[in-house]
Parts: structure tokens; sequence; C-alpha cells
């Protein structure tokens, strides 16, 4: 990684002063993606050269949330419906062009990014498209999914509307080996695991002129319902044992956002409202034998974001001033009920902080300038600020406050068609409210607990982005980073009503420092049509550990992940095929007495595309074909992390491979 590193550094600060001079926006119109035969827009940004879609962070607020694709100059005024939904819902041949942002362009964009594409459209009277599919995995049983959209415009009126569906049955076999404190084994198990997976979407927009400016409405709709039928069969000194633990969960979004913008003399409003409703609930038994005992565990949860925001800006020279307030009303409502029957008498348990009200209220206000100090120079500096209240009833009954300076500098340095940006911000950590509120997971026999005393984790965070274009189609991008954390959020051991059990927690300072390298190649002197797009991160984090004492990695972050496709079009056959592999390092949770460590399969996929049957479209890809394992190993001790090792358990897990096939047509 190290070696990339430095030669994509001297690539950087080679090519700089080798290229013309370009302006800070690069458009490509409908006709460069003709040769891919994109279906809809969302085909047409991922080929766009350089350019990698972000759907946002999990961040604070609206801002946080925001990734960095427009349309029409526009982003969509939602959090569910992500900028994938919004792609498939615009057909190919409404796409007029697709520009790429840079420079002043991107700085002052409250996303963050330092490159963004707009998608510009061209009217039309109306055009649909639809996709019909099926997925046959292990299961041996095809699991169908399907899209139909329609999007026009009518008068003055711009609209779209789509829904989509998909399923999977896959079974995932697992299993399991357990070593005592000397590594030699003393149990084994087998886990057989089908699960079914089904999900409804209706989602759509509305665009039209309203009172001397712009109005646009986004919906979403969307269902899910995942069932799992999971049976381990298992062997040791003291002889054999099963568990059959059925879990089923179901998802339900409701999401309505609005976005209005108009002129009010020199200044430009753009005002946003948000209202999202989720609702969650799971029910999972586990049945264990020889002892005959049964947990039941039912939860359900109900969650709503409610978010008004509005900006103005206008110009001053060479300035450009926007003052912003942003104010949100978020709940979670969580209700957990859990019962324990062994022979013929039933109990119920109580998990601390189970049930439970949570409620925040938030302000947010900035003040930005953009201003450019030369040409090819531009700075800006935002300063916010945040206060926020929560307020908890049930077990805890408490209400907090905080208050957060959110400061933000940027210089970005334009040399030709490349980019140089320095940013250093602090940042305020997303506060998920599930974090507050405990859960049991009945198969690992451990409470995952709720911490109404967790803090938000804050950052100050410097960032160097290089963009370098050595031509039309050849983009290298190099970000390296560095984060100074406080409060860092991690899981911290809880003592409540007498119990111990691990739960979200604060422990102190930490730091992230990493790089990310993202390159796009033609291949058409080895391969005619072929192009390659490589991403690779590596990133190393630092905590004190506060069980050991000792310095350690942050739970649940990747060291390194890893991204590479290759693609080559066939347009005489009008045929394309293409390979896509991707993986991450392993990720630990350090528990009080325990470590979890999870390997997730890496994947390769192989795909065909045939674009010459008449009006349709034939897609079939074939993945996971390397059949790869994933492993997790628990680690426990006899006290704490501190102390003596107990016992281990290892597991591996296949999802075998699976094909997909696509047909898709224009109406």
């Amino acid at each position: 990684m190290r070696r990339v590193m430095l030669l994509t550094s001297c690539c950087l600060w080679a090519a700089a002063p080798a290229l013309a001079a370009a302006q800070e926006r690069t458009a490509f119109p409908a006709d460069f993606y003709r040769v891919f035969a994109p279906r809809n827009a969302l085909d047409m940004v991922a080929r766009t050269p350089g350019f990698t879609l972000q759907e946002g962070d999990e961040r604070r607020g609206y801002a946080g949330s925001l990734g960095n694709v427009l349309i029409d100059g526009r982003r969509p005024a939602g959090k569910s419906q992500t900028l994938k939904d919004a792609l498939q819902l615009i057909p190919a041949s409404q796409v007029l062009r697709i520009e790429m942002l840079a420079g002043a362009e991107a700085a002052g964009d409250p996303s963050g990014y330092a490159m963004i594409v707009n998608v510009v459209r061209t009217p039309s009277a109306g055009q649909g498209f639809w996709s019909a599919g099926a997925e046959i995995a292990n299961r041996g049983r095809p699991a169908p999914s399907g899209s139909v959209s329609w999007s026009g415009r009518r008068h003055d009126t711009n609209y779209s509307l789509g829904a989509q569906t998909y399923s999977l049955q896959r079974d995932l076999p697992g299993t399991y080996k357990t070593f005592d404190e000397h590594g030699q084994e003393v149990g084994e198990g087998r886990e057989a695991s089908p699960r079914v997976y089904d999900e409804y979407a209706l989602n759509g927009s509305l665009d039209r002129p309203v009172a001397d400016g712009a109005l646009s409405l986004t919906g979403k709709l969307k269902y899910s319902r995942y069932h799992e039928d999971t049976t381990l069969a298992s062997t040791s000194a003291v002889g054999a044992a099963s568990q059959v633990t059925p879990y089923t969960e179901t998802y339900r979004i409701d999401e309505l956002g609005a976005q209005y913008d108009r002129q009010l003399g020199p200044w430009a409003l753009s005002a946003i409202g948000l209202f999202n409703r989720t609702r969650f609930s799971s029910a999972v038994t586990a049945i264990k034998t020889p002892d005959d005992s049964r947990f039941d565990q039912e939860v359900a949860h109900r969650s709503a974001e409610n978010i008004l925001r509005a900006s103005l800006a206008r110009g001053f020279g060479q300035h450009r001033v926007e003052l912003g307030y942003e104010h949100a009303r978020n709940s979670l409502r969580a209700q957990l009920a859990l019962t324990f029957a062994q022979g013929g008498t039933s109990f119920p348990i109580e998990i601390p902080d189970s049930n439970a009200l949570i409620m925040e209220r938030r302000e947010d206000l900035y003040v930005s300038d953009l201003w450019r100090l030369t040409p090819d120079l531009t700075g800006e500096a935002r300063l916010g600020y945040e206060r926020s209240e929560l307020a908890f009833r049930g077990d805890t009954n408490a209400r907090v406050r905080y208050g957060f300076f959110k400061p933000s500098v940027t210089l970005t340095r334009r040399f030709g068609a490349n980019q140089l940006a320095f940013r250093v911000y602090r940042d305020i950590g997303q506060i998920d409210f599930d974090d507050f509120v405990s859960t049991a997971s009945l198969k690992d026999a451990v409470i995952d607990g709720g911490n109404p005393a967790l803090r938000t984790q804050t950052q100050w965070r410097a960032e160097l982005t290089g963009d370098v274009r050595f031509g039309p189609r050849t983009t290298l991008t190099l970000k390296l980073y560095h984060s100074a954390l406080r409060d860092t959020a991690d899981l911290t051991p809880i003592q409540k009503d007498g119990a111990a059990y691990d739960a979200p927690g604060n422990i102190g300072d930490g730091a992230i420092t990493g790089a990310s390298v993202s390159l796009h190649l033609p291949l058409d002197r080895l391969i005619p049509g072929g192009s390659m797009q490589i991403d690779l991160m590596g990133q190393t984090t630092r905590v004190t550990d506060p069980v050991t004492g000792r310095k350690r990695i942050i739970s649940a972050l990747a060291r390194t992940t890893h991204a590479v496709s290759f693609r080559q079009d066939v347009p005489r056959r009008h045929l394309a095929w293409g390979l896509d592999y991707t993986d991450a390092s392993s990720q630990t949770k350090f528990k009080l007495a325990e470590t979890d460590t999870t390997q997730d399969a890496s994947t390769l996929n192989l795909y065909v595309e045939r674009n010459a049957l008449g009006p349709y479209s034939l897609r079939l890809a074939l993945n996971a074909l390397n059949n790869p394992p994933a492993s997790r190993q628990r680690v426990f001790y006899a006290r704490d992390r501190d102390g003596a090792v107990e016992r281990v358990e290892a597991q591996k897990r296949l999802s075998g491979s699976w094909l997909n096939v696509t047909l898709s047509r224009p109406f």
C-alpha cells in the first residue's frame, strides 16, 4: 500500500504542469456514453471517468447525508430515497450531458466533496423503463426481482414515478469449532441457515415553478421482510446439543421531502423540509436441547425524523456568502419483551434500558464565505454552531444538552485540469438512537447493551486530496487524511442492576490516519474497449483500551479495503463483459471479556451484457464465483481481556455462488 501511495504522489505532481488549463466544469455529452448502451442515468454516472458515486456519510443533519450528485443543479430532498433511487428513474435518453464540478464550483457545496457531478436532463414528453429478472442461489429456487419507472414532462411540470421489488433465497451453511485454553479442539458443530428476503419500494418526484421559484417534491415508501431458520447441531465432551433460532424482522419507511428555491433580489433562498417515519419489528426464538429451554424476544422500534432547513446566499465581488439554519426534531420509541420458559414454567426477563422513549431537539446555524483568491485558488471558511437537547424516558430519566462550534477551512488550487484541495474541519459524530437502547442476542447468548450516557464523538479532521486528469478517460484521485478523535465511540463495559454487559460508550481520545487511491485507466492499447477502475483504502486507528489500559485499534473499523473492476465494451457485437473484485480486512469488537473478530468474504463477480436483442437488453451476472468463506472468531477470557484465555470459538460460513438474470427495455 505504501508503494502505491508513493507512486501516485509522484504522478500527481509530475502530471500537474503538463496539462493545459481547463475550466472547472468538464462536460461529458450523452454521446460519450453511447458505447456503454446505458439504460438510465445511474449507468451513465457509473461510467463517468474519475468519479465514484457517494451516497453521503451517516452524519448529523441534512447536509451530513448529502451525496456527490446533482440533478439539474439540485439534490433530491430525501435521505432514505438514495441517489441511486433518483438516478434509476431517469431514462438515459433524457440525459443531455453530465457535468463534473470542481474547484470553486464544488468548494462551497454543503456535502464537502471536492468533486461533484451534475446530471442535466432534456425536457421529454415521457418515457418509461422496465426490468424483470430472477436470482438463483444455492437453494435452487428463483427469487424474482423487477422495476418499472416513468419519467416525463407535462407543461412546466417534470415528474417521475418508479416501483422496485427485490428478493433472495439463500442458504448459508456454517461450521463451528471450539478450542480450550491450550488450543485443543473440544467441540464442533454444523449450522444450517436458510434465509429469505423480500423488498418492495415506491418512489417518485415532482418539479414545477411556484411563486417565482422552483418547488421539488420527493417521496418514498419502502417495506422489507427478512426471515431465517437457523439450526445448530453441536457435540462436545458433555454430549450432543442443538439450538433452533428462527428470526424474522420487518422494516417500513415512509418519507416525504420538499425543496423550494427562488431569488429574493440579490439573495438566493433555499428551503428544505424532510419528514421520515421508520417502523422496525423483530421476533426471535431460541430453543435448546437437551435442557429443553426456550427464550422468546419481540422488539418494536418506532422512529421519526423531522428537518426544516433554510439558507440565503449572495455574491459580493469575489466572495459568495451564505447564511443557514437547520431545525430538527427526532425521536425513537423502543419496546422489548423477553421471556424464558423451561419445564412448563415461564417468566419475563427485564433488560435495563430496553423500553424507552428518546427525543432530540437540535438546532444548527452556520455562516460561510467562499472567495476566489486568484483565478486558480479558491478558499472557503465556514463557522457553525450546533445545539441539541436529548430527553430520555424509561429506565433512565434524564435530559442532556450539548453545544458544539464547527469551524471549517478549505483551500482548492487548480493546475490546469488537475486539482489539489486541503480541508481542515471539526466534525460532530452521528447519534444513533439504537445505541441508547438494549436488546438480547439470543443466538450468541449475550446482551447488546444500550447506554443513555453515550456522548457524541467529535473530531478534528484534516484532508489533502489531489485529482489528476491524464486525459479525458484517465484519472487519478489520492486522498490523505488524519482525524484526532475526542470521546471516541466504541464498546465499553456497563454496570447496571448488579449485572455487567457491553454497550456503546466513550473511551477517551483516539486517532485515525489513512489514505485512499482511485484510478480509472483505459486499456484500449492492450484490450480494445477495455477499462479498469481501482479503489484502495488503508488506514490505522488508535485508542486506549478501557479494560487493559493499552493502545489498540478502534472497534469495527476495517484497516484496508480493495475494489478492482475490469470492463470491456465490444460495440460491433453489442456486447460488454466485466469482472468486479472487492475485499476488506477483518474487523474486531473489543468487549469486556471477549474479542469478536469477523472477516467478510471477498467477492469476485462476472457479468455479461447483451444490448442488441431488438429493444431489449439482457444482463447475466455470476456473483461470488470464487465462493469465498466468511469467518468469525470469538476469544473468551476468564475474567476480562486482561486475564487468561478461557476458550475460542471459530466459525466459517459459505454463501455459495448465485446467478442474476435481468431483462429490460424502454417503453
